[in-house]
């Protein structure tokens, strides 16, 4: 009777503690980054060519079942805080880039009733990001009043139009 009792106390203890332990996830999640150059030369006061500065996005796709904006609480990567600005994606389909191996077009498509998202990202103190890509990405999200966190061990890179 006593084991009886004692197996029915941890199954109960294990069935309302998973309850209780929501996750909060995310159909899909991608994090992607593109550098290009300035097609023209620059050059200073005495005609010395000055090295170009690459432009660098870096922006995050994410997939919800639900229609609600997610609410970025806070975007790193590796120490370097990102400011963040979220738009949906209309018709739930959409092309970040080319695949740089094989310059074929990167398509993201959401599910049937699935929304997409488009987080991009800007240093938040001003601070020069590296043109390569970050290993540990964090992502904090509150998604009905509930916070979630997505981390990427690595951001793939993509390639654009040259930009002039």
């Amino acid at each position: 009777m006593k084991k009886v009792i004692l197996v029915i106390v941890v199954a109960g203890t294990g069935i309302f503690s998973s309850c209780a332990q929501v996750t909060c996830k995310f159909s899909k999640a991608y994090a992607y980054f593109t550098v290009s150059m300035p097609g023209t030369q620059m050059v200073d006061e005495k005609g010395n060519p000055v090295p170009p500065v690459p432009v660098i996005e870096r922006f995050i796709y994410i997939e919800t079942t639900g229609p609600a904006i997610p609410k970025v609480v806070f975007v790193r990567y590796d120490t370097l805080l990102m400011k963040a600005t979220v738009a949906r994606i209309e018709g739930n389909t959409s092309s970040p880039g080319n695949n740089p191996e094989n310059y074929k077009p990167v398509i993201l498509k959401a599910k049937k009733g699935n929304h997409l998202w488009r987080i991009d990202l800007q240093p938040a103190d001003e601070s020069p990001m590296k043109a390569t890509a970050y290993r540990n990405i964090h992502v904090k999200i509150l998604r009905s009043g509930r916070s979630c966190v997505v981390r990427f061990k690595s951001e793939k890179e993509l390639s654009t139009f040259p930009r002039y």
